[in-house]
C-alpha cells in the first residue's frame, strides 16, 4: 500500500493543497507511488503536520479494514477535509475525504462527504511504521526485556501499527531476542554435546563425528540471527562509529546468551547505557525495521538526523529503505545532507505564501513545459552541498564581515606576492601566510 495523491481543502496553514505523490512523466515508474518522499521548509510550514495527518487518516483506514467495515458516513466538520489516494495491488483506490482534528494534543480523523467514499477490502493488508522526532530512548536497552509492562502487551510482530508515540522503541528487542536466544541455546547444547563426548572413552569416533557433522550442517543450514543482523544491517552504519555488534559467543558470560552487544573494533566491549545519543538512535530506530521486516508498509520518520554526525546523515536514508521491501517512507527533515538523499520528484518543499499566509510547494520542475524527468532545474543530487543550502534552502544572505575581511586580507597577499621587488625570502613568507589562509576559508588557489 502506498500513498499517490493527497488533498487539503482547508487545514491550518493549508488551503486546496495537493502533493502529487508519483513519479513524473519519462521516468521508468512514471505515475507509480513514490518510494520515499522528503518534506523539508522552514520551521513552521507543516512538515510534522503532513506527517501526523497521513498518520491519522491511514489509521482510520486500518481501523475500519480491521474492523470489516465498509466506509460510510459518519461524520461531519468545518475543519480541515483531507482526501488520499492509496496505491494497491489491486490498482489505485480512492479515499474519500476526511476531517483532521486535534484534541487534547492528539490528532483524530472523522470521514465525511459520502459521495467519494468506497468500500475498503480486507485483503489490503499492511504495517504503518511511525517514528516521531522526540523518540524516548531508553537508557538501557538489555534490561527492557525485564520490564513487567512487555509481559502484557502484545507481540509488536503481530501489531499492524507500530507508532512509537505510544511504544516504548526498546520493546523491539523482545522480538529479536526471542530468535537470538534460541539460536545461541541450541548452539551451546550442541557444543556441550560433543564436548561430553569427547571426555568419555567410551564413545566411538563414528560417532563423535556423527555429532560434530551435524553441528556443522546445522550452523550451515540455519542463519545466525546475531550475525546476520551484524553482516547486513548494524555494522553497515555503527562502523562509521568504529563500533560493530559483537558475533562471538562467550560460554562464560550468561548475559552474552540473551542480548545485543556492541564493541569497538579493537574489540572492547561498550556498554550500552555509554554509546552516544547518535549511535543509540542508529541501532534503536533500525531495530523495529529489522525485526519486523516490514513488507508493503508505510513508514514515517521525523527529523532522522536527529542527533548524527553530517558523514552519518548521507547514508541514513539508504540505510533505513534498505531494510522495508515494497514499503512508502515519508521524511520530514531540516538537513541539506538528508535533502540530498533524494531526487527532485521525492522532495516536497514547502513554502509560506507572503500575500496569503498560506503553506505552498515549491515546485523544481518547469510548469509550463509539464511533469516530466527532463523538465526538473533542480537536482539537489547533483549539489555541492554549498549549493543545496544556496537552491534549496534558501540560504542567500553573503559571507559573514569576518570573511569578508580575511577574503579581502587574501586577495591583498596574493597582490603583494606579483610584485617584483620583493626578496626570494618575503615571497615565500608571503606565499606560506596565502596557503594558510585559503585553506582557513576553503579557498582554491588559481
Amino acid at each position: 500500500m502506498k500513498v499517490s495523491e493527497f488533498y487539503i481543502k482547508k487545514y491550518h496553514q493549508f488551503e486546496d493543497f495537493t502533493l502529487n505523490l508519483t513519479y513524473p512523466e519519462g521516468h521508468k515508474l512514471a505515475r507509480q507511488p513514490l518510494n520515499k518522499v522528503c518534506f523539508i521548509g522552514q520551521s513552521g510550514t507543516g512538515k510534522t503536520t503532513l506527517l501526523n495527518v497521513l498518520k491519522v487518516i491511514i489509521l482510520s483506514i486500518k481501523n475500519k479494514i480491521q474492523e470489516g467495515h465498509k466506509n460510510t458516513m459518519i461524520g461531519q466538520s468545518d475543519y480541515g477535509d483531507m482526501s488520499i489516494d492509496i496505491f494497491h495491488k489491486n490498482g489505485c483506490i480512492k479515499i474519500g475525504l476526511y476531517n483532521v482534528h486535534m484534541r487534547n494534543g492528539s490528532y483524530y480523523a472523522v470521514q465525511c462527504e459520502k459521495d467519494n467514499i468506497v468500500e475498503l477490502q480486507s485483503e489490503i493488508w499492511f504495517k504503518l511504521f511511525n517514528y516521531p522526532s522526540d523518540i524516548d530512548l531508553p537508557k538501557n536497552l538489555y534490561a527492557l526485556r525485564n520490564k513487567a509492562e512487555l509481559i502484557d502487551n502484545p507481540k509488536l510482530k503481530d501489531e499492524l501499527i507500530i507508532d512509537f508515540e505510544n511504544y516504548n522503541i526498546g520493546q523491539i528487542w523482545e522480538t529479536i531476542n526471542e530468535t537470538v536466544i534460541e539460536d545461541r541455546e541450541t548452539e551451546i547444547r550442541k557444543s556441550l554435546e560433543i564436548s561430553r563426548l569427547l571426555k568419555d572413552p567410551i564413545n566411538s569416533k563414528e560417532l563423535i563425528d556423527k555429532a560434530t557433522n551435524d553441528f556443522r550442517k546445522w550452523r550451515e543450514e540455519t542463519s545466525n540471527p546475531i550475525q546476520d543482523l551484524a553482516d547486513n544491517y548494524l555494522d553497515k552504519i555503527i562502523g562509521r562509529f568504529n563500533l560493530k555488534v559483537k558475533t562471538e559467543l562467550d560460554f562464560e558470560k550468561k548475559e552474552d546468551i540473551e542480548t545485543i552487544k556492541i564493541q569497538q573494533k579493537n574489540g572492547k566491549e561498550i556498554p550500552f547505557e555509554a554509546l552516544s545519543t547518535g549511535t543509540k538512535q542508529v541501532i534503536l530506530t533500525a531495530l523495529p525495521l529489522y525485526g519486523l521486516k516490514p513488507k508493503d508498509s508505510i513508514i514515517l520518520f521525523d527529523e532522522p538526523e536527529r542527533s548524527l554526525y553530517p558523514d552519518i546523515q548521507t547514508e541514513i536514508v539508504d540505510f533505513y529503505t534498505s531494510m522495508a521491501e515494497n514499503s512508502q517512507f515519508f521524511f520530514a527533515t531540516h538537513s541539506p545532507l538528508v535533502a540530498a538523499s533524494f531526487e527532485p520528484w521525492e522532495i516536497v518543499e514547502l513554502k509560506f505564501n507572503e500575500e496569503t499566509g498560506n503553506v505552498e510547494q515549491e515546485l523544481y520542475y518547469d510548469v509550463e513545459k509539464g511533469r516530466h524527468v527532463d523538465n526538473y532545474i533542480i537536482y539537489p543530487q547533483y549539489l555541492t552541498y554549498d549549493g543545496i543550502l544556496k537552491r534549496v534552502f534558501d540560504i542567500r544572505k553573503d559571507p559573514n564581515d569576518l570573511r569578508m575581511n580575511e577574503l579581502v586580507k587574501l586577495a591583498t597577499l596574493e597582490s603583494q606576492l606579483k610584485h617584483n621587488k620583493l626578496s626570494p625570502e618575503a615571497k615565500k613568507e608571503k606565499f606560506e601566510e596565502i596557503i594558510k589562509l585559503a585553506d582557513q576559508l576553503d579557498w582554491d588557489l588559481k
